[in-house]
């Protein structure tokens, strides 16, 4: 199997990581919420999947830029992401977010990603 040097690599936490995001713009215009809880169950450095309670409105329908904010090994990370999907999970909605990052964020993840492994090694 060839290794694609362009293809990200994803990180799958368990337990889940916690943090927080909020809802920036709904198909364009801005949106005031309240941040609401979520779990990041992986994280690439370009893309997240991620666990909350609340029920979004649809991707296939709306597009939705969200802001998340979480810590990894004491480094805050706040990334921006478009939803690309929804999955009611049992009592809770599983998302894919496509992150609108620039490259020194982009850095920045593989960075935090790369400590965060090396620290837990099974």
């Amino acid at each position: 199997m060839r290794y694609k040097r362009d293809e990200s690599f994803r990180y799958t936490f368990e337990p889940s990581i916690r943090g927080t995001f909020h809802i920036l713009t709904l198909n364009g215009q801005e949106v005031q919420m309240a941040e609401g809880e979520l779990s990041i169950l992986d994280l690439s450095p370009g893309g997240i999947r991620m666990k909350t309670q609340y029920k979004l409105p649809d991707p296939a329908s709306y597009t939705i830029i969200l802001e998340i904010q979480f810590h990894m090994e004491d480094h805050p990370l706040c990334l921006k992401g478009s939803v690309q999907w929804m999955k009611p999970v049992a009592s809770d909605y599983q998302y894919g977010l496509e992150l609108l990052s620039s490259d020194k964020e982009k850095e920045d993840v593989i960075g935090a990603l790369k400590r965060f492994a090396l620290n837990h090694r099974s």
